[in-house]
């Protein structure tokens, strides 16, 4: 089942690698990249989007992860387009109006930290916080070899569409929340049971302004406020105060799910304002949720209106 996966992503990307049009610009520097006799490997979002998408994946950015011995040659040879450099050695760049964050291998922080020895592109992948990034594919084989790929539970947790842990240690909790929502609700991915153990302790123990501003780090703006957020936390303790050992899904189909327990608003108000530490009062809180509770459940109510209150199973589903 894997090879087969893996055959469709090398297909995929030798595709996307190539392809004329809006990215030129790769083409060019994977020429570049093949005349150097340069090691790079693509990791994580790039080798998801395409194998997902395939030739129309538009990326963002593109991570790539050098040779350590090839790198120094990489930063002068494209030192004109370098944008930035970080404190541990990587690079941002804008080549031609693709954004791209290079690094030598070494400089990955679990190996500089050493919660992973021995660095090598075949652990890399292990170092990512979730499975479904734990993918990296070689951007140029060498003559006559097929692209190299090295995965650690990318296309299980793809196959079986469950998040899970390759590595808890991470710099940024926050950001691992936030990378964890956004990609479960944008892909309709579960939660590996140890992976919604991670998220509840972290909805628990770091404050739902820090959440936020996280996400507004990553993504450039807050996807799930406090209220979604407060509703999730309860969502996943219940699941595991059941002892129930399997997944979860933290985002259910249904356009309305009114539970007695979950919106609890004045606990909820009291409980948030707190958290935060702001000076709003628990009466400004329940105004603000209830008025978040409206928007979202806005398709189901124009739903039944449209069907004359006749709203039915078509419009109400779970994927649980």
């Amino acid at each position: 089942m894997e090879d087969h996966a893996k055959k469709v992503l090398q297909r995929r990307f030798a595709s996307f690698v190539t392809q004329r049009g809006p990215f030129r610009t790769l083409i060019e520097t994977a020429d570049i990249f093949r005349s150097r006799g340069w090691t790079v490997f693509a990791f994580g979002g790039a080798p998801r989007g395409v194998y997902d998408n395939g030739n129309r994946y538009s990326p963002r950015d593109i991570d790539l992860v050098f040779d350590d011995e090839h790198f120094e040659y990489f930063e002068s040879a494209f030192g004109n387009y370098v944008l930035r450099r970080n404190s541990y050695g990587g690079l941002r760049l804008k080549v031609k109006g693709l954004m791209m964050d290079a690094w030598p291998l070494s400089a990955t922080w679990a190996f500089r930290e050493g919660h992973i020895a021995s660095p090598s592109f075949e652990s890399l992948p292990s170092t990512t916080f979730l499975n479904i990034d734990g993918i990296v594919i070689e951007v140029v084989p060498a003559k006559g070899k097929s692209r190299r790929i090295y995965e650690c539970g990318f296309f299980t947790g793809w196959r079986e569409r469950t998040l899970d842990i390759n590595l808890r240690k991470n710099p940024h909790p926050g950001i691992c929340v936030a990378r964890t929502l956004h990609i479960a609700s944008r892909f309709n991915f579960q939660l590996s049971y140890r992976l919604a153990v991670y998220l509840w302790e972290m909805l628990r123990h770091l404050s739902l302004s820090a959440l936020e501003t996280a996400q507004t780090k990553h993504y450039g703006k807050v996807e799930f406020a406090a209220p979604v957020l407060l509703r999730l936390r309860n969502r996943l303790e219940r699941h595991l105060d059941s002892n129930a050992q399997g997944p979860i899904w933290p985002f259910t189909k249904k356009q309305m799910e009114f539970d007695p327990q979950a919106f609890n608003l004045p606990a909820m108000a009291e409980q948030a304002t707190q958290e935060r530490g702001a000076s709003r009062t628990a009466d400004d809180y329940e105004d603000m949720v209830m008025q978040w509770l409206f928007e979202d459940t806005d398709s189901l109510r124009r739903s039944i209106h449209r069907s004359g209150g006749k709203s039915g199973r078509d419009c109400v589903r779970d994927p649980a």
